[in-house]
């Protein structure tokens, strides 16, 4: 039998993240949202593995690391049950939020004594969205009473670890460290536990979530891929194509996110269609050869890329093909960089400041002595624009 698109797709869309990994994003999802409620024992073994289709030890291996990180807690032959100390899940609502709601939501309260915050970003070039984040912390931290001073990974031209740069913050008599990681050189596991070694309080303010028991305010991209692919839904699209790049967690979650919307909304299995980009090109030209197969053989009524990046290098194709986003089919991407306007592309844009805002609020409540840390889930903000409204005549 020959080997459809829809196969490679498929097989492609599993290298974006394992088996396992997917299944522990999905668990950590019921308990974030509270389908799996604290102290609750959850389902079996024997009925996890039928409910995901897979053998018992994928199971074993994903709740393994819920219990690794604190979210799941094991008793003997009672079962396994989540943690009483439930994550803390705040979602500030996409549109009926007003600026004015979303700043008192997020108000750092005052130090009780005079503290200093250490603060870097895991990017060697400082990023436009990391730079946002940084000046929102220091400024939430300021009001709060407390004195930011911030390092970076070069200095002099001379490139730096992690470790290099939390050691320098430590002798500069920092009380906490805020670390920004969106532009993500260094994965956030490694991050981690570079950073944890200096045992002073630690705040992650992440494009994604850092997984441990630590204070974390980060963007939760199952979200993100599930408001874009509702989005579509909403203006009448049927049929998906969700365009992505293999080798990223982030692609996976999106992805994950896309194929929540699309099952709940009572579209069948072949109503989506995945495909990844080659890792070893630019997101652009990844996302260019991978549609282009794709589009010459079908054209959705809907397209999700998963950044904007990725986005333009469908947009190339199409234009190639004779066709517009907007006209024949509706397209949706996440990021909202500068780019993603100038093409008219819809796009879900990150809560930058609010990410900033909320790790200088952890970074207060961890200093004045909050024993339990807290992660905070935001959602993204959809920004319409004519690739999913269509062009005027």
């Amino acid at each position: 039998m020959p080997t459809t698109i829809a196969d490679k797709a498929h097989r492609a869309s599993d290298l974006a993240a394992p088996v396992y990994s997917r299944i522990e994003q999905d668990m950590r999802h019921k308990v974030e949202t509270g389908e799996w409620h604290a102290g609750m024992m959850i389902p079996g073994r024997q009925r996890l593995s039928a409910e995901y289709d897979v053998h018992h030890r994928t199971i074993d291996r994903a709740i393994r690391s819920l219990v690794e990180d604190g979210t799941l807690v094991t008793q003997g032959t009672r079962g396994t049950f989540v943690a009483r100390q439930a994550v803390v899940v705040e979602r500030p609502a996409v549109v009926v939020a007003s600026p004015t709601a979303m700043q008192t939501a997020l108000d750092s309260p005052k130090l009780k004594a005079a503290k200093r915050l250490g603060i870097f970003t895991t990017d060697l070039d400082i990023g436009d969205y990391s730079l946002a984040i940084i000046r929102q912390i220091e400024k939430g931290f300021s009001i709060a009473g407390g004195t930011a001073v911030f390092s970076q990974r070069v200095q002099r031209g001379v490139e730096r670890d992690v470790d290099e740069v939390v050691a320098e913050l430590v002798t500069r008599q920092c009380d906490a460290i805020a670390v920004v990681c969106f532009n993500i050189d260094i994965p956030l596991d490694r991050t981690y536990q570079l950073v944890t070694q200096a045992t002073l309080p630690v705040v992650f303010a992440s494009s994604g979530s850092v997984n441990r028991p630590i204070w974390n305010v980060y963007i939760d991209n199952v979200d993100a891929g599930y408001q874009a692919a509702t989005h579509l839904i909403d203006h009448g699209c049927d049929d998906f194509l969700f365009v992505g790049q293999a080798g990223h967690e982030w692609v996976g979650h999106r992805l994950n996110g896309v194929r929540d919307a699309v099952k709940q909304r009572g579209f069948g299995d072949k109503a989506l269609v995945s495909t990844l980009g080659p890792v070893e090109l630019d997101y652009d030209d990844a996302a260019y050869v991978s549609s282009m197969e794709a589009l010459r053989i079908h054209v959705p009524s809907g397209v999700i890329a998963a950044n904007d990046h990725l986005a333009e290098g469908v947009y190339r194709a199409a234009t190639e093909l004779g066709l517009t986003p907007g006209r024949e089919f509706k397209l949706v991407s996440f990021d909202d960089i500068p780019e993603a306007r100038s093409l008219g592309v819809t796009s879900l844009r990150p809560p930058l400041e609010e990410l900033g805002r909320g790790a200088a609020r952890l970074a207060v409540h961890a200093l004045n002595g909050d024993s339990t840390p807290q992660r905070v889930c935001l959602s993204s903000h959809l920004i319409a624009r004519e690739s999913t409204s269509g062009f005027g005549s």
